[in-house]
């Protein structure tokens, strides 16, 4: 079995966009970054609140 250039070209762009998106989901759901993600979600709930 061999693998033509455009199989090639859809198998390595096809790999770097897994890669980025583990890289992404990995960045905004770390632990250390969850007080940052999630603050703007109490501060809407608090204006909420207090209409």
């Amino acid at each position: 079995m061999t693998f033509g250039g455009s199989e090639i070209f859809l198998l390595v762009t096809g790999s770097i966009l897994i890669i980025a998106m583990i890289i992404v989901i990995y960045y905004y759901f770390s632990s250390k970054r969850k007080e940052t993600v999630e603050s703007p979600k109490y501060e809407m709930l608090k204006d909420d609140e207090q209409k």
